[in-house]
């Protein structure tokens, strides 16, 4: 058998971030939830979502040109 993900409530999600279930509801329409699965009218958000959603990755920087621009200009 699969390993099926953990899935939160918005209620259990809310009262886990101290947010009002109507925020997380609106984050979940927002798309800030990606994964999240509807049954009923009820909304299941993956742990990994509200995981990525508390520790956003962080942008990898380009590394600097170590070029001086003399270099640059010899092209």
């Amino acid at each position: 058998m699969p390993d099926l993900p953990h899935l939160y409530t918005t209620r259990e999600v809310a009262d886990a971030l101290h947010l009002n279930v109507q925020t997380v509801q609106a984050y979940v329409r927002a798309g800030k939830f990606p994964n999240t699965r509807t049954v009923g009218r009820k909304h299941l958000i993956p742990v990994d979502d509200v995981h990525a959603f508390l520790y956003p990755p962080t942008p990898t920087l380009a590394p600097r040109n170590t070029r001086s621009k003399a270099q640059q200009n010899k092209r």
